[in-house]
């Protein structure tokens, strides 16, 4: 509950990280996300081509870039304020025009309004960073975080206006100083560590509804054959079967998402905290 239009941002304090349960506002963030996922699958009705898996998958690192960095930013900093879900309401809306703008080509005027939608998300993360820079503990790691955000997020947006082959080259510019920036060093892992409960929990919420949405899938297409071959047969029972082996492997490797083994210290402060 928001008791003030506007609260000092925080580190999340460590005695809540393992009790800390997602909200329904992450929720809700959850269920747009995996709207926008189905969303792209959209031309593979028509067109189940290399090409149509390259365009996917691209399109795809974009949306699950945009979810992993507010959602690394909620596990991490304590904020709940009017300003901050009014960044939040943002961040929907354009995730809803990404998706609205996924289902033309890559060279398409869709494409450029689902490169430039995705870089007004960054640019709303970079600015929810902005709120928590002035925390002493992780100043750096966070200015840092702002600087990239910032950059590619102005690319993102100006590429819209490129015609077709530069607009490849930005995009590709800019998605390489995305996963660079999402990918942090040791030394942010030890000054920002993601909760151990959290963060597992909201991967674990995200891959149970897009399981979800695969099984509807398979349900629609078990609705749509007219009569039933060996194969049609084979491809829906081994479809289940890949849902069901995805979500038991995956709740399996997460049950000890607490403990985990530190495989190196290298770049970490060894002094005790």
């Amino acid at each position: 509950m928001i008791t003030r239009f506007f609260s000092a941002p925080k580190l999340w304090p460590a005695h809540e990280q393992h009790v800390r349960r997602v909200g329904w506002i992450e929720l809700f963030y959850d269920l747009v996300f995996a709207a926008a996922i189905s969303q792209l699958g959209t031309p593979f009705e028509a067109d189940y081509s290399f090409q149509g898996l390259a365009r996917y998958a691209f399109l795809l690192a974009l949306v699950f870039l945009a979810w992993l960095g507010y959602t690394r930013f909620a596990t991490q900093f304590a904020i709940d304020d009017l300003l901050e879900r009014a960044f939040i309401v943002a961040q929907v809306f354009l995730v809803a025009v990404m998706a609205a703008n996924a289902t033309g080509p890559l060279n398409s005027r869709d494409a450029a309004g689902f490169g430039a939608a995705y870089g007004g998300v960054r640019a709303i993360l970079a600015l929810q960073y902005l709120r928590v820079a002035r925390l002493p503990a992780t100043r750096s790691v966070v200015i840092r975080r702002i600087v990239g955000l910032a950059a590619a997020a102005i690319i993102w947006t100006a590429s819209a206006l490129l015609p077709t082959p530069q607009r490849y080259t930005a995009w590709a510019f800019a998605l390489l100083i995305d996963i660079v920036n999402s990918w942090p060093p040791a030394r942010s892992t030890h000054l920002l560590p993601p909760g151990a409960a959290h963060f597992p929990e909201r991967f674990g919420l995200l891959t149970i509804i897009l399981l979800g949405e695969f099984v509807a899938s398979v349900m629609r297409g078990i609705e749509s054959q007219i009569g039933w071959s060996f194969l049609a047969a084979s491809a829906a029972v081994l479809s289940l079967a890949l849902g069901f082996a995805i979500w038991s492997g995956y709740s399996d490797g997460a049950a000890g998402w607490e403990v985990r083994h530190v495989r190196s210290t290298r770049g970490c402060d060894p002094t005790p905290r």
